[in-house]
């Protein structure tokens, strides 16, 4: 099957994508249904620790503050020059005092030793493209104490022969828009013009002669995704791995079992990943924040259901795949393992309304190159919410 999409129904996601979804009428629905269908493993969910994160004043904040610059205190993505080196060092052998040490490289061991890095593993290990098998995920409990120490330890990195670069666990964040009403009506904030203009104006009804989106695969990187909501719950990807009954009569979405042998058990619509709040990330992507929602919305919202609006591509599927959490923030790691599965699980598009300050980091580059130059995939990102011109 061709996975990428006709040209029309590309322009239409790339032209709309910061326009908005469901109608308000639903939104206190959706926080009930998001209050009852949280991830739950054996009945409520384990406390989660959350990790500190550190503003560019280096006091700790909670993920919803606004800040030129967030990064994960204490975490640190290196792309090592050669697979061997990595892979020395995610053997994660250890000093008596629980210090990282790699057997061939000891002028690296003094670093590790300055900074107590205490682990080392590979965030990008199941993907096939060979540099991403030599990012390396370093964690320093001494880098943790202050955003000074997570900087120096990432500056000491960049001079070290055998690293090609050396980069902050950086946080992102979704890139709003307000909402609008139905389709067929005009005048919600008395503007004289349609409430859903953005669809008129890309002249979506001559794309739509075209193509509606049939075949295609939306993964849209985000906030999770309500796959219950009325208008969205017929447009919800589901792993055909993941689905139906197991050798033993059991249910593939959920018997615990990797059946599908992606690395990922019972994820039959999605995985949530976000690890910043402590946790180990599971299969359910359940949208705690609205926005990933919104998004898939925009994009795919069921048409000629009678209800709410309709989507650019109302006949797309959408993967749900929870990158950012539930105060709309999510690491670099955490959504570059969200762009690799969907690369690797069949996605023909992948949406990312979401961005940072600063230069992009090079492990997303890395996850973006793998996505779209080994798998075929569209990547989508949000621009022009900063009211911004391009040329500055």
């Amino acid at each position: 099957m061709n996975k990428r999409l006709p040209l029309a129904a590309i322009l239409c996601v790339l032209s709309f994508i910061a326009l908005s979804i469901f109608s308000q009428q639903s939104n206190a629905s959706r926080s009930n249904q998001q209050e009852s269908k949280q991830p739950k493993i054996d009945g409520q969910p384990p406390a989660r620790a959350e990790k500190i994160i550190i503003d560019e004043k280096g006091n700790e904040i909670s993920p919803d503050a606004t800040s030129e610059l967030k990064f994960v205190s204490g975490e640190v993505l290196v792309k090592f020059k050669r697979e061997k080196d990595a892979n020395d060092v995610v053997r994660n052998r250890k000093t008596v005092r629980g210090i990282l040490q790699a057997s061939a490289l000891p002028d690296l061991n003094k670093l590790f030793t300055q900074f107590n890095v205490t682990e080392a593993r590979k965030p990008f290990a199941r993907a096939t493209l060979k540099s991403l098998p030599q990012i390396v995920k370093l964690t320093a409990a001494a880098a943790k104490e202050s955003r000074e120490n997570t900087l120096a330890l990432v500056s000491a990195l960049r001079q070290r022969p055998e690293v090609e670069y050396a980069e902050l666990n950086a946080i992102v964040h979704t890139q709003t828009a307000p909402n609008d009403a139905y389709y067929s009506t005009s005048g919600a904030w008395g503007q004289a013009f349609r409430d859903l203009w953005g669809l008129q104006s890309i002249n979506v009804e001559s794309a739509w002669d075209t193509t509606q989106g049939d075949n295609v695969v939306v993964a849209v990187v985000d906030t999770g995704l309500d796959y219950n909501h009325e208008d969205i719950v017929g447009n919800v990807w589901q792993n055909a791995g993941e689905t139906g009954l197991d050798g033993s009569g059991n249910d593939k979405s959920s018997n615990g079992i990797d059946d599908d042998g992606n690395g990922f058990s019972d994820d039959w619509h999605g995985w949530d990943f976000v690890t910043i709040d402590g946790s180990p990330g599971d299969s359910n992507p359940m949208d705690n924040h609205g926005h990933g929602t919104h998004v898939s919305g925009t994009i795919a919202a069921s048409g000629n259901n009678g209800l709410g609006i309709i989507g650019v591509a109302p006949h797309a599927k959408i993967m749900a795949l929870k990158g950012l959490d539930q105060y709309g923030s999510g690491s670099i790691e955490d959504l570059s393992n969200a762009i690799i599965y969907a690369a690797d699980n069949g996605a023909s598009v992948i949406n990312n309304s979401w961005g940072g300050s600063g230069e992009t980091p090079n492990t997303l580059i890395d996850a973006i190159a793998y996505a779209h130059d080994v798998k075929g995939t569209v990547v989508v990102a949000a621009a022009g919410n900063t009211g911004m011109s391009a040329a500055s």
